[in-house]
């Protein structure tokens, strides 16, 4: 005989732990939490970004990463050459909603969200969740907190569930470009002397979005040839 229980919506809400992604690569998939969710700068401006958390199905494991969208409520910014560009994170969210019929999203509603270890104030985009798609992605070595190299997982390439790319899929034609996507791997600098490796750590609320170009290098991340589909 069990114990009278009420009703829990923590406990009806549950999501398994899943072993964090690590590795570039196709992986298909979808979202089961995405936030939306300020954070203010050293210099006082406001970044806004897009917190998400997507389930790759076929490997078992999270892909948790961060789409930068705008500064101080602007979706652009001005490059060297004096032109307006939209920042890569706020193109990527666009893709995403176009692929999943997500012409406007609600920004009612509101919620406290755990970002990185701080409850934080945040817009859950539901819309956006338990939807198909396939991403791709490169990675990139940091510092931790420790000063010790880490991978990173970031959002290079989005593909639908039908694995068209953008243009495929406004175009209506058949997906070829998913099948040449390469993972690429950043390192850190190599001219890093000891004292910049000892005091340098991750700081995903501190991100530098003018980094200069590094050496990368290619991973082949293209799809088996069994016809096999990553979802």
């Amino acid at each position: 005989m069990i114990p009278t229980f009420k009703a829990n919506y923590e406990v009806a809400n549950y999501q398994p732990l899943l072993e964090y992604l690590n590795e570039g690569g196709l992986y298909g998939g979808y979202f089961r939490k995405i936030f939306l969710y300020d954070t203010i700068g050293n210099t006082g401006h406001t970044n806004t970004f897009v917190k998400c958390e997507f389930v790759c199905q076929k490997h078992n494991k999270l892909a948790d990463f961060n789409l930068f969208i705008a500064k101080n409520g602007d979706f652009t910014y001005t490059t060297s050459k004096g032109e307006k560009e939209s920042y890569l994170g706020f193109r990527q969210l666009n893709a995403i909603m176009l692929f999943l019929g997500i012409e406007e999203l609600d920004l009612s509603k509101k919620t406290k969200a755990n970002i990185y270890g701080k409850e934080t104030e945040a817009t859950s985009l539901d819309e956006l969740t338990n939807k198909t798609l396939l991403l791709g992605f490169d990675t990139e070595e940091f510092l931790n907190k420790n000063n010790q190299v880490e991978n990173k997982i970031v959002l290079s390439r989005i593909f639908n569930s039908k694995l068209q790319s953008l243009d495929e899929f406004k175009n209506q034609k058949e997906p070829v470009v998913y099948k040449n996507f390469k993972a690429k791997h950043k390192k850190l600098p190599q001219e890093q002397n000891e004292f910049q490796v000892q005091s340098i750590s991750f700081d995903p609320y501190a991100q530098n979005f003018n980094q200069k170009p590094q050496q990368t290098n290619t991973l082949d991340a293209t799809l088996e040839d069994d016809g096999e589909l990553p979802f």
